[in-house]
């Protein structure tokens, strides 16, 4: 198997992940293995089910639950994800084949920690392959538009 590369679109830029390929600093790093399925999932994760007009199916409900208004502590963002993760597994393994490398196929999705403050849900969350390699990416939503 080749192996295959992205360039990265977002960069931690502490707390918060950023554009990557629109700083005039970073021209955009190469991501491989389990990097490039946590940017996957990242994009799954935050595109909004229905915004992409050519593929409408793509995303999920996530930041539009988070932003609906209906967020009152930590079991409710819980729950957003878990029922967002449902619309994520099936977009991003229908999207793979056998000959994709194993530690970029997707294998599921934790909930490490949460924190609600000053109006922004962070996440830490665990993306794991199907060899069962995790990577950590933390994640500050707002929840105002």
């Amino acid at each position: 198997m080749a192996i295959t590369f992205d360039i990265a679109l977002y960069q931690v830029a502490s707390p918060y992940y950023v554009a990557a390929l629109a700083t005039s600093t970073v021209t955009g790093r190469l991501l491989t293995a389990h990097e490039k399925l946590a940017q996957r999932f990242l994009l799954e994760l935050m595109t909004e089910k229905g915004s992409m007009t050519f593929d409408p199916l793509r995303g999920c409900d996530f930041i539009t639950r988070l932003r609906s208004g209906v967020v009152l502590n930590e079991q409710d963002v819980i729950n957003i994800f878990y029922t967002a993760l449902i619309d994520i597994t099936g977009n991003l393994t229908n999207e793979e084949t056998s000959n994709d490398e194993t530690n970029q196929r997707f294998g599921g999705a934790n909930i490490n920690s949460i924190a609600i403050s000053s109006g922004v849900v962070t996440m830490n969350i665990s993306v794991i392959n199907v060899i069962e390699e995790a990577i950590n990416l933390s994640i500050p939503v707002s929840l105002s538009i």
